[in-house]
């Protein structure tokens, strides 16, 4: 939807770039653009910077959209989740099995709704371009979101094997610390079949100022054919029984990466799974 937003580039362009090219190669000993070529300039600055105050507020209402719908779909369903769970609890047991059926279908639908709202909000929360970016301990951050999921990770005995050295980034807290939250999540469940996940967090130095991040796991892993596609919004590979979720995680994660200017991807891990890569800057670019 962004990318329908994005400015056209009007005719002009082309005639300023040929001007340019024309009067770099021209050796008469004239300066470089006319007065034509200056006034193209111009206009084609002043029309891109309608176009692009037009697209940061279309963005901007296209946020607010996503999180009223889903903050106002939140309520009823509160209603409806809570009385489906009464149903359950007070008449299981006391109706005709094909009715115990019909409630558990309504109570597993309200906690997946529920669960693709929440997602939702999370995406829609993250924006465009709007990382306040400050220096954090990445490694801090890490720690912190293992304990949000310890139960998860003592439930499926899982492995976490984090550096205890961890480099330091300039990311948005908030964002950063949900893109880690997703990856984890991610792994722990698409975890092996019959064994416990095992998690591998490392990262490195890569040309320029930026850090390059993996995230790799044991897990079942992303075949080729779809190593672009999980990375766009509802995209689920999996069946809905086995492995539920929105198909939301992995396209906020993206998200959050573009956010930065960096670049999500995902390679075969060597623990057998899924490795995702990104990259995050070392320094915001205030920084210098």
């Amino acid at each position: 939807m962004v990318a329908a937003l994005a400015p056209a580039v009007p005719p002009a362009a082309f005639r300023v770039l040929r001007g340019r090219v024309n009067t770099a190669a021209n050796v008469s000993g004239r300066g470089p653009g006319n007065p034509s070529d200056r006034a193209d300039i111009a206009r084609l600055r002043h029309e891109l910077t309608i176009r692009a105050a037009e697209l940061a507020r279309y963005n901007a209402e296209l946020r607010h959209f996503a999180y009223a719908v889903s903050h106002d779909l939140s309520e009823p369903l509160r209603s409806i989740s809570g009385f489906a769970q009464l149903l359950a609890q007070e008449y299981s047991g006391r109706l005709d099995e094909e009715a115990d059926e019909y409630i558990a279908f309504i109570v597993d639908g309200t906690r997946r709704m529920k669960t693709l709202i929440n997602d939702l909000l999370d995406y829609s929360r993250v924006g465009v371009h709007s990382a306040d970016r400050r220096r954090v301990q990445s490694g801090t951050v890490i720690n912190q979101v293992l304990d949000g999921l310890a139960a998860q990770i003592l439930e499926t005995y899982a492995i976490v094997d984090v550096p205890a050295r961890m480099p330091t980034v300039s990311v948005d807290r908030t964002q950063f610390s949900q893109l880690m939250q997703n990856l984890f999540a991610n792994a722990l469940k698409f975890r092996p079949p019959d064994g416990s996940p095992h998690i591998m967090v490392r990262a490195a130095r890569d040309e320029g100022d930026v850090w390059h991040f993996v995230v790799s796991d044991n897990g079942i892993g992303v075949e080729p054919r779809h190593r672009e596609r999980i990375f766009e919004m509802f995209q689920r590979l999996n069946d809905r029984e086995s492995y539920p979720g929105s198909g939301i995680g992995l396209a906020t994660c993206k998200r959050i990466i573009d956010n930065h200017g960096g670049r999500i991807w995902v390679e075969d891990s060597p623990l057998g799974g899924a490795a995702f890569h990104f990259t995050l800057p070392a320094q915001a670019p205030a920084d210098g």
